[in-house]
């Protein structure tokens, strides 16, 4: 099976040296994907991501 590979933002304790093996297709994470915007009035809409 593939799977992403998550870093995440709380430190080495947690997971495996701070990463996770997380199954593709199966919790959704390339669904709701994200990023910030400094100060721009042209940010793209969610549904133009």
């Amino acid at each position: 099976m593939k799977y992403w590979i998550v870093k995440n933002s709380w430190g080495p304790d947690w997971g495996e040296d701070e990463y996770i093996p997380d199954p593709m297709g199966l919790c959704g994470i390339n669904i709701h994907v994200s990023y910030p915007v400094k100060n721009s009035n042209n940010a793209p809409t969610y549904h133009e991501l």
